[in-house]
């Protein structure tokens, strides 16, 4: 049986780790992501290649750490890539245990075991009151329970007394993961050897998930005098991950001190449990010598080695920097004070007042491209941003140097040198979210409105999305294809350009057919609040030649004569399809397909937008310097009646069509206007008119229309 099994099951995998995040309520649906701002899009291709984008506070530290090494002419080998996106610690997520799966699987082959559906691997403690858990079982321990069950199925036989009796003290120990308190039976007289010895390591497992330590110890230390167990030389590494857990688990140094001691030992004498006590003698140090292992690791973080090792050696670093600085006072300035990769992560991603001095002082000294990119992000000095312009694109800080450097042109009111600087950047060949960065940028500098147009589109990055405010890989359905605006294009949609834009928008052809399509949709639904037939006309006609398929569901608007007939048309529209709405979406590639039926009443106005319309709507823009007075006076009008009558879009079409109805009972649309009318009240947001609009639409339509299929369809109306 391998080493490594064998040590993480007599260990019963003691390693103390963090458990991983848990599922959370109420999450959004993944949306796109056009600029990281957790890391890199590609870490194991280009990020560790040396183009590694813009360096955000926001980034993960293990990215900032990767970002500093290459800043500093380091480079990472094809096998350290391959870990960069990773936690070397795993089996810790209480939901997520292939090891636990195979143990399940294992059992099932033993005839007569009874089927365990679920291992909860978190054991609770109580100090004072206050109850916190911790990962008892990990992964690999249940993973080597599995092979010693085969291993001993092979040796006794699958239906033999010897292994049932091994299984069932197994499954004691394995009851002890959580709240169990269950000790295998000691062996008895003539026993066969080898379930004795197992039984004797049972024991001590089952004293150690419990909590026993002393217990645990002197289990183990049973073991290790026993020259037939196969387990013996396993037994002063076990002893010592006992007092590695107890310092751990219970907040005692002295344990952990023992334990560092006794790890040393193991890693000096060599053998089997060299490689494993240095490995564990890392761990210890990094909690009983936190300052100096900060400084050690800061050194070998600069050095290429396995991919594993770093892994560890960048948690074990971001830990200490959470531990040292985000979890005590007073710490930052030792922490930072020890090492140069230190200094600057926490310049970088935890500002302290003096970050733009410092900053400065610090490149000043060193003229390191780390530290213009820190002087960058937190100061404009003329120096650094002179110093930006004159980073290569083939430098690692290009990026960042280009993007920060151009934000702080426009801080100090240098637009057209930022506009000059953001346009030779972009031909440049960058990454994708850094030429998304620059093209915001950019589009807030817009002059005029061909410069607006050409700079609004932006491909979303194809690896990732946000998802629940994290920027994870997307599965098939959720991947982000296509062109789409952001936030920046949408809100100056939405809230700054006056319906006229709005119109050369969408047969421009600077935008993208689907970009052109949401447009003329949205255009079409402001018409229609505004009363602007012609306009509504125009918008209309633009959306089916744009998607055909739409021509059925607008002929009735397109067909009118008059303004009233016009209104009650577009009326009618929004309610068959409540998906419409005045405002552009966030994200969003596709339009709404009108020759499909859509849930009747659900987001009318606008897929939700009538909840809280304004805020919705009022996405954060740039000020558009190229409008005039008289567009913004226009737009500003517009808006105020947008808002006045999409406010609540269910009350406001459930009026119209109730207006509409007891004007026009001869028209074969009034009984499905009525239905329509209460399904949206039901459905859409509320206001202090809803239920009177929906009980007046339900008695004029079972009054007037008692026998139609609307009737029979409407059986309540809605508060």
């Amino acid at each position: 049986m391998k080493v490594r099994y064998l040590l993480a099951m007599a260990a019963g995998v003691l390693l103390v780790a963090v458990p991983e995040g848990l599922d959370s309520c109420g999450i959004a649906p993944p949306a796109p992501v056009f600029s990281t701002t957790w890391g890199p899009a590609d870490p194991v291709g280009e990020f560790a290649k040396g183009r590694i984008g813009v360096i955000r506070p926001s980034n993960q530290r293990r990215y900032l750490v990767g970002a500093y090494r290459i800043l500093a002419g380091g480079s990472f080998s094809d096998e350290e890539a391959k870990w960069l996106p990773r936690w070397a610690q795993t089996g810790t997520s209480r939901f997520d245990h292939p090891g636990v799966d195979v143990w399940k699987e294992a059992r099932k082959k033993i005839p007569g075991a009874t089927q365990i559906y679920y291992y909860e691997i978190f054991r609770q403690r109580n100090v004072n009151g206050m109850y916190s858990s911790y990962p008892n079982c990990l992964d690999d321990a249940f993973a080597t329970a599995s092979q010693t069950l085969e291993a001993r199925a092979a040796k006794w036989g699958k239906d033999s007394a010897n292994l049932r009796d091994w299984l069932a003290a197994q499954d004691h120990v394995f009851s002890d993961c959580s709240d169990g308190k269950a000790i295998p039976a000691a062996p008895g007289p003539g026993m066969d050897p080898l379930l004795a010895a197992d039984r004797e390591y049972q024991i001590a497992a089952a004293y150690f998930y419990m909590g026993e330590w002393e217990k645990a110890r002197e289990a183990f230390e049973s073991v290790a005098a026993n020259s037939t167990s196969p387990w013996q030389k396993y037994a002063p590494y076990l002893i010592a991950r006992t007092y590695l857990r107890e310092g751990t688990v219970d907040n005692r140094p002295e344990a952990l001190r023992e334990a560092e001691k006794r790890f040393d030992a193991l890693a000096k004498g060599g053998g089997d449990m060299a490689a494993a006590g240095g490995r564990l003698l890392d761990f210890v140090r990094v909690r009983v010598e936190p300052a100096t292992k900060v400084k050690e690791l800061s050194a070998e973080l600069m050095r290429q080695q396995s991919g594993e090792k770093l892994a560890q050696n960048i948690t074990d670093f971001t830990y200490l920097i959470n531990v040292l600085v985000d979890q005590q006072q007073g710490k930052a300035e030792e922490v930072a004070a020890s090492s140069d990769l230190a200094d600057w992560l926490l310049t970088i991603d935890r500002p302290r007042p003096d970050a733009a001095a410092h900053s400065l002082d610090r490149w000043q000294k060193t003229h390191q491209a780390a530290w213009l990119v820190a002087a960058l992000v937190h100061g404009n000095a003329s120096e650094v941003v002179a110093a930006a312009r004159l980073v290569r694109p083939n430098e690692p800080a290009y990026d960042s140097a280009v993007y920060y450097g151009i934000a702080r042109e426009i801080a100090t009111g240098h637009r057209d040198e930022a506009r000059k600087w953001a346009d030779e950047a972009l031909g440049q060949k960058l990454s994708l979210s850094t030429r998304n960065a620059i093209l915001s940028q950019r589009f807030a500098l817009a002059r005029n409105w061909s410069e607006f147009l050409k700079f609004s589109p932006r491909t979303a990055e194809p690896k990732l999305v946000n998802y629940d405010d994290a920027e994870v890989e997307p599965d098939a359905r959720s991947a982000m294809r296509g062109i789409r605006f952001d936030v920046d294009a949408v809100g100056a949609f939405n809230r700054q350009l006056p319906i006229s834009n709005w119109l050369d928008a969408s047969a421009n052809q600077a935008l993208p057919r689907n970009l052109q399509l949401q447009i003329a949709q949205a255009g079409w639904v402001r018409s229609t609040l505004l009363d602007r037939r012609e306009n509504g006309r125009m918008f209309l006609e633009r959306v089916v030649k744009l998607q055909p398929a739409a021509a059925a569901v607008s002929r009735e608007y397109l067909a009118a004569t008059s303004d009233e007939a016009a209104h009650i048309a577009g009326i009618l529209l929004l309610l068959r399809r409540p998906l419409l709405g005045p405002t552009l979406l966030f994200g969003s590639a596709d339009a709404i397909d009108l020759g499909k039926e859509q849930g009747v009443g659900h987001g009318t106005l606008g897929r939700g937008s009538g909840c809280g319309f304004q805020n919705t709507a009022e996405a954060k823009s740039p000020d558009l310097e190229f409008l005039t007075p008289e567009q913004r006076t226009r737009r500003d009008a517009e808006w105020q009646q947008i808002v006045a009558r999409a406010g609540v879009g269910s009350s406001y079409l459930a009026s119209e069509a109730l207006r509409w109805a007891r004007d026009h009972s001869d028209d074969t649309r009034a009984p499905e206007a009525l239905y329509l009318a209460v399904q949206a009240t039901h459905y859409g947001c509320k206001d202090e008119h809803n239920g009177e609009y929906s009980k007046q639409a339900f008695t004029l339509l079972h009054q007037r229309y008692p026998k139609s299929e609307w009737a029979a369809k409407t059986k309540y109306w809605y508060q």
